[in-house]
């Protein structure tokens, strides 16, 4: 059980990374973003506003949710969110394509936040604190990789869109893990030839 939980906590370090990837992969792109769609930086900082307004109230709804709801749903409501940005920015550049995808980019990360915070919490008694520390260095790791990537794309013109499909097939396949270790699709036949689920604490909460 200890062995499982440990790599369940793992699985959620890539998850923080992917959380500060999304948290900042907007930021080096909004002068493109600004010239090719053709609107000012007022309006860009409005959308960025309005993003993190949503950004606090995912945090505290999503915290409030993590006492009394299965914080296994929580944080795939946060990884579905994730994917639905990147794919959305992917496939579409446009100004409502934009502002879709800082919206769920700012809710999906406040979901995660409160989520994976409020399971270690649960489940780590006494090692919180190391924990909470090792999270923010996987985030500040992914807050480097996003707009690193960026820029080497721009420096090399080619197309930052797929940067976002590519981080939203990285999420998809994070999530198919996630639903693994969190019995959705973790499957197992006995000897008697009876389906059995792994038995996590997770799918307690």
């Amino acid at each position: 059980m200890e062995k499982t939980n440990k790599s369940y906590l793992n699985l959620l370090y890539i998850v923080f990374v992917l959380f500060g990837i999304a948290f900042t992969l907007i930021d080096p792109l909004i002068p493109l973003i600004s010239k090719s769609l053709g609107i000012g930086y007022g309006k860009i900082g409005l959308i960025l506003f309005i993003s993190s307004s949503i950004s606090f109230a995912a945090v505290f709804i999503s915290g409030r949710l993590s006492d009394k709801c299965n914080l296994k749903k929580i944080i795939l409501t946060g990884l579905l969110i994730l994917i639905a940005g990147f794919f959305i920015y992917g496939i579409v550049f446009s100004l409502a394509a934009l502002t879709a995808t800082v919206i769920l980019f700012k809710a999906g990360c406040g979901i995660l936040d409160s989520g994976i915070h409020t399971y270690v919490s649960k489940f780590f008694p006494g090692k919180q604190s190391l924990i909470y520390i090792k999270l923010d260095f996987f985030w500040y790791i992914g807050a480097i990789i996003g707009p690193l990537v960026i820029s080497g794309l721009l420096f090399l013109k080619i197309n930052t869109q797929y940067t976002f499909l590519f981080f939203a097939c990285f999420t998809f396949i994070i999530t198919l893990f996630f639903l693994r270790f969190t019995g959705y699709i973790n499957k197992r036949t006995s000897k008697d030839g009876k389906l059995e689920r792994e038995n996590l604490n997770i799918l307690k909460y």
